[in-house]
């Protein structure tokens, strides 16, 4: 009989994608294949829900970890084999189109195995109503965002599950495009969407909203919570202003908003 390192390397070794999640669909195991795939570390994914890290859509741009739509859910009520095809959010916020064939496993959870799809660019073009990336920092943009604050109110009423929303704003920005023109502008914002995207979890996704504006949602945050990672991002992106020339005339500042049953405002 083989040794369960065996088949640890088996796992490891192949050229799809394994991911293993637990009955709460969170994810307990992924291959090396899948951190390549989707740009996450392992330790990134492990313990997460699956819709925090990859963000699956489908091709009509269902949100697939609604319970109508989730191939997982779907997998354990018929209990055979179920293959969707789909798309996965990179970690850096573009779509990958991707086949996912999901099995369940007796007691433990459900296996599926992911590979990206021969269709994928025609699929995507299909897409083109939701890109998902702002053009000049490479962050989510402002439709990806609204989307994203939709799905978590649908998952707030349903289920009660939090979340925050944290706006940054770039005080004496205009005086820069006034000054020293458009350009520079334009790489005083990159580097701060290159901050905010080095700084965020793994769980968060952060865009930008309209010219010096951004914003974070964070699902599963306190309020506690919420002014932490608020304060980090400003302390962070300030830094970063530190070493631009115009570092005399800027500076972020945020407000934040926490989701529960009611909505609590804070001002910062």
């Amino acid at each position: 009989m083989e040794s369960v390192s065996f088949y640890e390397e088996l796992l490891e070794k192949l050229h799809v994608g394994v991911i293993f999640v637990d009955r709460n669909r969170r994810i307990t195991y992924v291959n090396a294949r899948v951190s390549l795939l989707a740009g996450y570390e392992e330790d990134e994914l492990l313990g997460i829900h699956c819709w925090d890290s990859f963000r699956p859509l489908s091709s009509d741009g269902n949100f697939l970890a609604d319970d109508d739509h989730c191939p997982i859910l779907a997998c354990w009520s018929s209990g055979g084999d179920i293959k969707k095809e789909t798309f996965f959010h990179h970690r850096i916020g573009h779509l990958i189109p991707v086949v996912v064939r999901a099995t369940s496993l007796t007691g433990s959870g459900v296996a599926a195995m992911v590979e990206i799809s021969s269709g994928g660019t025609s699929r995507l073009e299909d897409l083109h109503r939701l890109p998902p990336q702002d053009y000049l920092t490479g962050l989510a943009n402002r439709f990806y965002l609204e989307s994203t604050i939709e799905t978590r109110l649908a998952e707030l009423n349903r289920y009660g599950w939090p979340f925050g929303v944290l706006f940054i704003d770039i005080d004496g920005f205009k005086g820069v495009n006034d000054t020293s023109g458009h350009a520079a502008g334009d790489l005083v914002l990159i580097a701060i969407g290159t901050t905010l995207l080095n700084c965020m979890r793994s769980s968060d996704v952060v865009g930008r909203w309209g010219g010096d504006e951004f914003l974070a949602v964070l699902p599963n945050v306190g309020l506690v919570e919420l002014f932490e990672v608020a304060e980090r991002y400003r302390l962070l992106v300030r830094k970063r202003l530190s070493l631009s020339e115009h570092r005399s005339s800027i500076s972020p500042s945020r407000w934040g908003e926490l989701w529960r049953q009611r909505k609590i405002p804070w001002t910062a």
